[in-house]
């Protein structure tokens, strides 16, 4: 997909798939479609319809995606003006940061224990905040709480 986008972009400029393979791999660009940061909408949906260009106006499954991808275009649409907002910036007042909400970590972490599933548990969250350009420093926030219903229990009690 993206050499195709490539040999569009610039028809004049002719390399093998190899060599822009070899270039990206030099820059450490990944090829691979990272599946474990799938959002889980977008699953959802390449499940209900793998056919993603045809979408039914009818089907509340593929309304739900039409919005949520709408609502990604429109988040994709503003992150990068505030790039270019940051970029052409000449202060340094005022820096704008990106923010990735990771993965969720659910502790403990037993994988091979069921039993585990029934018990409190904890849950980490990690923020990560991202200047949208280069040369300002990232920032790494975790916080933590107890699993909803312990929460609950413990808001009844007092």
């Amino acid at each position: 997909m993206m050499y195709e986008n490539y040999c569009e972009k610039e028809p004049e400029i002719n390399v093998s798939y190899e060599f822009y393979r070899n270039v990206v791999n030099e820059l450490k660009i990944s090829f691979t479609k990272l599946g474990h940061e799938e959002c889980e909408l977008c699953e959802k949906f390449s499940i209900h319809n793998p056919n993603t260009a045809i979408r039914h106006r009818n089907c509340e499954e593929c309304q739900e995606y039409e919005d949520h991808h709408t609502r990604y275009i429109s988040a994709r649409k503003k992150y990068e003006e505030d790039i270019e907002s940051q970029t052409k910036q000449k202060s340094t007042d005022t820096i704008i940061f990106a923010v990735d909400l990771e993965k969720v970590i659910m502790l403990p972490r037993m994988e091979e224990f069921k039993t585990v599933m029934f018990c409190p548990r904890l849950i980490i969250f990690r923020v990560l905040f991202l200047s949208v350009t280069k040369g300002y420093m990232e920032l790494a926030k975790h916080w933590e709480s107890y699993g909803t219903k312990l929460l609950q229990r413990e808001k009844r009690k007092t």
